[in-house]
């Protein structure tokens, strides 16, 4: 995953395990910069029950306004 980002010249600000609806996921958060523009990611990538991956990917240009948001999403986010 490191390696894909540091391709785009991102900066990789965190990688660690957390769950999704119980399920062991993996939460990146990442800044970029494109076009004179910062944007911050956070995505979880999540094996379901099923054996299949779900990617979730949250996007801003102002992680300072959404980053509370963003959290509350990560922890209720269910799979079906």
């Amino acid at each position: 995953m490191r390696a894909d980002y540091a391709k785009l010249h991102a900066h990789v600000l965190v990688i660690k395990s957390t769950t999704v609806d119980g399920d062991t996921a993996i939460k990146a958060a990442v800044r970029a910069w494109c076009q004179g523009v910062t944007v911050s990611e956070t995505q979880y990538e999540v094996r379901t029950k099923d054996g299949r991956f779900c990617f979730i990917t949250l996007d801003t240009d102002n992680p300072a306004a959404y980053r509370r948001t963003f959290k509350k999403i990560g922890t209720t986010m269910h799979l079906s």
